[in-house]
């Protein structure tokens, strides 16, 4: 479900259940990624939003892309000025588009979501980062994979975040992740043992955000691979 943009702010909504559908819209026609009530499109109609819409504004080819979003469900949509001068720099400028796991109704729990985003991929363009921004039609659909939806952030009190302290917390993380913790990654074991610790805290209710910065430090895996392993995980605790 996303809004399609008429002059700029007008908008009708689009009220589709399959992700697909949306992605086809999002070539043919300008659109937001929020739906607004009353159908004006400015932040405090706000009413909801469905999915991630991230740009690309250099800095990462769809190639890369591919990858680096590998185990999501996302779509990667070329922009008009995809591989043309600007600025006098020739790039790789696209979209990338992820359903959201459950709906937004709140502005601050979307703007946590796309930041913990911004943590993963920190080559997005955080201009582009509110659920009333305004985008043209993209020019074709460049990739489409499946897999899991992006899970949404909760708000935190602060601004800036702290990464969680290991002694202070180590009581309340599962016993089999505590030698985990205070060691770290052995090589030639490292996914699966990020892997098995990750489904270990997302059973004792942790979210993905704190799986992420509990993990990170103990391992020397690429952020790729590192991200990949926490999303299967994830998965398998989902099912």
């Amino acid at each position: 479900m996303i809004s399609i943009v008429k002059n700029f702010t007008e908008t009708e909504s689009i009220l589709t259940s399959a992700f697909d559908s949306d992605i086809h819209s999002m070539c043919f026609h300008n659109w937001a990624p929020g739906i607004f009530e009353p159908n004006y499109r400015k932040k405090s109609n706000f009413k909801m939003i469905n999915i991630l819409a991230l740009d690309v504004d250099g800095g990462c080819t769809i190639k890369e892309a591919k990858r680096r979003f590998d185990g999501f469900n996302f779509a990667l949509l070329p922009t008009k000025n995809h591989q043309k001068p600007k600025h006098g720099i020739v790039e790789d400028r696209f979209r990338v588009v992820i359903p959201l796991n459950n709906t937004c109704t709140d502005r601050k729990q979307y703007a946590a979501t796309w930041n913990f985003a911004a943590e993963l991929w920190p080559f997005i363009d955080p201009a582009c980062k509110d659920e009333s921004r305004f985008y043209y039609p993209s020019t074709s659909i460049a990739y489409y994979a499946l897999g899991n939806p992006f899970p949404l952030q909760p708000v935190r009190e602060t601004s800036k975040r702290q990464a969680p302290e290991v002694e202070r917390n180590i009581n309340y993380v599962p016993g089999s992740v505590k030698n985990l913790l205070m060691f770290g990654t052995t090589f030639g074991s490292r996914n699966n043992t990020i892997f098995r610790a990750s489904c270990d805290l997302f059973r004792a209710k942790f979210t993905l955000e704190e799986v992420s910065e509990l993990l990170r430090p103990t391992t020397d895996l690429e952020q790729e691979e590192f991200v990949r392993a926490i999303n299967s995980a994830l998965n398998a605790v989902s099912e």
